[in-house]
């Protein structure tokens, strides 16, 4: 990969960047490095294409990854406290427990972490299916927080091959996610949308980790607003702030570290 651009960096290092730096995995963790202290980080990743959208024509958002998107994928993976997702996108896209690779291991005890970090699927209807890949893992790979009007029924099937977590009110409000993973010691979190649930998060975010892919959609998925990397969610704000902390170039495609403020 060559680093093109670094926030901050010295101009000895902007100078090696444009002439095709190449980064290494502990670059790359350096890079997207969390919080030392012990302080919530909500952090998201997502691909887009250049006009936003975060699907691909199969509605998809892996079909828009390359080489590079994929490992920065897995590593910030294997660095988190957990993984934060919408039920859509863990169905949409066949997720699986989350696997680290050995080389990770020592790395995850030293920083105080568990062998892995847990999939968080976040669903009001507890419409999943008990067999499917995700829940294939060891118990504790996924915890499923189901909203308060969800299927009992449902809820009790999820129960079998997971822990459920149901909250009081009838929809799951996502602002208070943060907060429920952080009283379970699981506070560098790491969301991957889908675009819903980023929208419903999107005021709360520390930084964003976004993969700008070479591609251009247009309205690629009917029914869905152009750009949709954010379904379309309203801030709570006017807007926020971003930061670029790097941006990378590799295989066509940008991936850049935005600190939001």
């Amino acid at each position: 990969m060559q680093l093109l651009y670094r926030h901050r960096a010295d101009p000895a290092a902007d100078a090696a960047g444009a002439a095709g730096t190449r980064l290494g995995e502990d670059d790359l963790r350096e890079l997207y490095a969390w919080p030392t202290d012990d302080r919530p980080w909500l952090r998201a990743n997502m691909v887009a294409s250049v006009d936003g959208m975060a699907r691909g024509t199969d509605g998809r958002s892996g079909s828009m990854s390359g080489h590079a998107d994929k490992l920065v994928f897995a590593m910030l993976r294997q660095t988190a406290d957990a993984v934060l997702v919408g039920s859509g996108t863990a169905i949409a896209e066949d997720y699986g427990p989350v696997s680290v690779r050995a080389a990770w291991a020592p790395w995850r005890v030293e920083a105080g972490q568990a062998p892995a970090p847990p999939i968080v699927v976040v669903t009001n209807s507890a419409r999943m299916d008990p067999s499917a890949r995700l829940f294939g893992g060891r118990r504790g790979s996924v915890l499923v927080v189901a909203g308060g009007d969800a299927d009992p029924a449902r809820v009790a099937a999820l129960r079998a091959v997971a822990e459920v977590v149901t909250v009081a009110t009838p929809r799951i409000d996502a602002r208070g996610l943060p907060g429920l993973l952080a009283e379970r010691g699981l506070r560098r979190v790491l969301t991957e949308g889908g675009p819903t649930l980023l929208g419903e998060l999107a005021g709360m975010l520390d930084d964003l980790c976004l993969t700008t892919a070479p591609l251009l959609l247009g309205g690629a998925q009917p029914g869905r607003p152009a750009p949709d990397l954010l379904a379309g969610a309203q801030l709570p704000g006017a807007r926020r702030a971003a930061a670029l902390e790097h941006l990378i170039h590799a295989e066509g495609a940008l991936l850049g570290r935005w600190r939001l403020s």
